[in-house]
């Protein structure tokens, strides 16, 4: 059972680092896995503002917004490391025998709070290096100027630390799905083993 659980803690150390990796480099949101839209709740500021010209404004206000997401996720690994190695034997059994994605659950549900409370600093602090909240200000000084518009309510560091999340857990996910349906393809001999064991079909 301990080799179960070290090929657990070691699968998932290479899923997170890659995904952090990933998402974290130059440009990473630009992907349409991980981009971070305009938010939904705010479109009909992104529709009068185009309508009156400034779609400019909007598209590099978008564009803003995901360069600080990237920054954002860079020390994400260490809370990831932090439930990895709390991980139970029981946790890795559970794991080893779940779906696709049984890991990666695991960790959103382990670490989403953590993670959250680590990035909003970090987050807010992107977003001001980037330019993106007083890009949103500008934006809403615009929008609110125009006459019978509705008042729009958003919590702009917490939409993109939410969203810079899930793209992360997407990574995982994707990484995940990678390793159990080829665990030669794993960096660790123990994840080979014990994942090409399980894909064989045998049971813990």
């Amino acid at each position: 059972m301990d080799e179960i659980a070290n090929a657990l803690k070691e699968a998932l150390k290479e899923a997170t680092k890659w995904a952090v990796d990933t998402a974290s480099a130059a440009g990473a949101f630009n992907d349409p896995k991980l981009h971070i839209p305009w938010p939904a709740q705010a479109s009909s500021v992104a529709e009068k503002l185009r309508g009156i010209g400034l779609g400019g404004q909007v598209d590099e206000f978008e564009t803003t917004m995901n360069r600080a997401a990237e920054q954002a996720t860079a020390g994400a690994y260490t809370v990831f490391s932090g439930a990895i190695g709390s991980m139970s034997i029981a946790d890795a059994k559970g794991i080893l025998n779940g779906d696709d994605k049984a890991a990666t659950e695991y960790l959103r549900q382990t670490t989403s709070g953590e993670l959250k409370s680590l990035m909003m600093p970090v987050v807010t602090e992107a977003m001001e290096s980037n330019r993106v909240t007083g890009l949103w200000d500008d934006l809403l000084r615009a929008y609110n100027a125009l006459p019978l518009v509705p008042d729009v309510a958003l919590d702009l560091p917490d939409y993109v630390c939410e969203r810079a999340n899930a793209g992360m857990f997407a990574l995982i996910g994707e990484k995940e799905a990678d390793i159990r349906d080829d665990p030669l393809g794993a960096s660790s001999s123990l994840v080979q083993g014990v994942f090409g064991w399980r894909k064989a079909g045998r049971s813990t």
